[in-house]
């Protein structure tokens, strides 16, 4: 009875993604004019903002991994982290990468360290809950000194998301026991020349980046045709930023709301959120490499509502 419950349960599952699907199509076909416009405008902000800044980080974190970089990191860091984080030393390195670089590079380089033996099935997907997080630059220049008029605020709010996203996954992951770096079985990789690293990083690099395109431009045409819909401004505001970072932090700065301090907050936890767009960027590259992406979306919202309850007591206390 519970497999045949089960059966079901996928059947309405693919029935209803499949009639979303036709009423997406359908929009697509009737707004068509409106389509082309917001796709070369998110094509144009791909090329213009995100390829120069990921695709560098992509290429050169790809190769530090693959020339074995991080495992001399994960002998440095392999205490420190089974203790504070219960993750192997590895995770240090992909955090503090991601930190800077944004989505999806905490995911693009768990998969790596996955792929080559270093860490285990279970830590790469605790680590893609860590590891996911906005920019440095686009907190402290787009959210602080674009939205918020000075990028102090873009600071405090990316350490707030960065806690949270810490936390989060280590909630996640209380149960582990230490010595897990102790644990990994080393699959017998291959060794290649360095010219061969270099290229192996650029081909993949350069298929990441096409797939995080094509989502930019999927829902750059999804919120223009929500934007040009007769569905009241607020509920256009919330579903843009619940779908599209990038947007939601615009939307929010210019007509959502004029006072500074709801604004921080709304702002902080929008960005904790991040969009749908970059969970699907995320979720193709761990589905791509046999990961579950359970804990990534639970860690998220938890993520999520730390950011709110951190950036509301922070606009509390300076009250």
């Amino acid at each position: 009875m519970d497999f045949i419950y089960l059966i079901d349960i996928k059947i309405s599952f693919g029935i209803m993604t499949a009639i979303i699907c036709i009423i997406i199509f359908v929009l697509f076909i009737l707004n068509i004019d409106l389509c082309k416009v917001a796709s070369f405008e998110a094509l144009y902000f791909f090329i213009q903002t995100l390829f120069p800044t990921l695709f560098p980080f992509s290429v050169l974190t790809s190769i530090l991994i693959k020339t074995n970089l991080s495992e001399y990191i994960g002998k440095i860091f392999n205490r420190p982290a089974n203790y504070l984080l219960k993750m192997p030393g590895h995770s240090v390195f992909v955090i503090f990468i991601s930190a800077l670089a944004g989505f999806p590079t905490g995911a693009k380089l768990t998969t790596l360290l996955y792929n080559t033996g270093e860490i285990s099935k279970s830590q790469a997907e605790i680590l893609c809950s860590m590891s996911n997080m906005p920019s440095l630059a686009f907190m402290l220049f787009i959210v602080g000194q674009y939205s918020l008029g000075s990028i102090w605020y873009g600071l405090s709010i990316w350490f707030i998301i960065f806690f949270s996203t810490i936390i989060s996954g280590y909630l996640l992951n209380i149960k582990n026991k230490n010595n897990l770096y102790n644990n990994i079985i080393k699959l017998n990789i291959q060794k290649r020349s360095i010219l061969y690293h270099i290229n192996k990083s650029i081909i993949d690099s350069m298929f990441l980046m096409i797939n995080i395109c094509a989502l930019i431009v999927f829902f750059a045409c999804i919120i223009a045709i929500i934007n040009n819909s007769n569905l009241p401004l607020y509920s256009k505001n919330v579903i843009t930023s619940l779908l599209e970072l990038n947007n939601g932090v615009s939307i929010i700065n210019s007509q959502y709301c004029t006072n500074n301090s709801i604004k921080y907050i709304i702002i902080c936890t929008v960005c904790a959120w991040s969009g749908l767009c970059v969970h699907m960027q995320i979720y193709n590259v761990m589905s791509e490499n046999d990961l579950s992406c359970k804990k990534y979306f639970l860690s998220k919202f938890i993520c999520t509502l730390f950011s709110f309850i951190l950036s509301t007591l922070i606009v509390l206390i300076k009250k």
